[in-house]
């Protein structure tokens, strides 16, 4: 599958339509647009040929090439026949390269940012909302106790914080950390 398939992304815009969604288009466009066909048996066979290698995009970006072929807009586009699959394909990847683009850029960013903590030992950017919010979290932790606070670490609630809190800079708190004997962190 294409390039969304090689994004891994939780964007709902590229959320691949359903069977039924591709249908429903495709029956608009062939309302509209000639279909070359001498059989029925062949016009069936186009529509698989058709559904196949949409499902990979979303229904939205389908719909808006869709539209630009019944308006005439796509450049070098038939009048009278239906575009063929790989025609559609084209413009619907033209419909989606924006968000691909800013999809891979996300990533890219992300993956940087890893890169660098990692390697580097360069802290994230963390923004100054992000460490106030954190500096709280640390205050209403060392406020509840270290009874409190023993709990969350058994729950496993408690080092995920203490270690944002590191990653942010923030100072962990006196006694914040300090659970009963037998429950030490390593």
């Amino acid at each position: 599958m294409g390039e969304i398939s090689k994004i891994e992304t939780r964007d709902r815009r590229l959320i691949p339509a359903t069977v039924d969604e591709i249908t429903k288009e495709l029956e608009v466009l062939f309302s509209v647009f000639e279909v070359r066909k001498d059989s029925q048996k062949e016009a069936e066979n186009s529509m698989v040929g058709y559904v196949l290698p949409l499902q990979q995009y979303p229904q939205w970006a389908l719909h808006a090439a869709i539209l630009k072929f019944l308006d005439g807009t796509i450049v070098g586009s038939s009048k009278k026949y239906a575009p063929k699959p790989p025609e559609l394909c084209e413009a619907i990847r033209a419909e989606l390269s924006p968000i691909i683009a800013e999809a891979q850029k996300e990533r890219s960013e992300v993956a940087r940012r890893q890169r660098d903590v990692q390697e580097l030992g360069t802290p994230i950017e963390i923004s100054p909302e992000h460490r106030n919010r954190m500096k709280l979290k640390m205050a209403v932790l060392q406020r509840c106790g270290p009874d409190v606070a023993a709990e969350c670490m058994r729950k496993g609630g408690l080092m995920p914080y203490i270690e944002k809190a590191l990653e942010y800079g923030v100072p962990i708190p006196e006694g914040l950390v300090e659970a009963p004997p037998d429950e030490q962190l390593p």
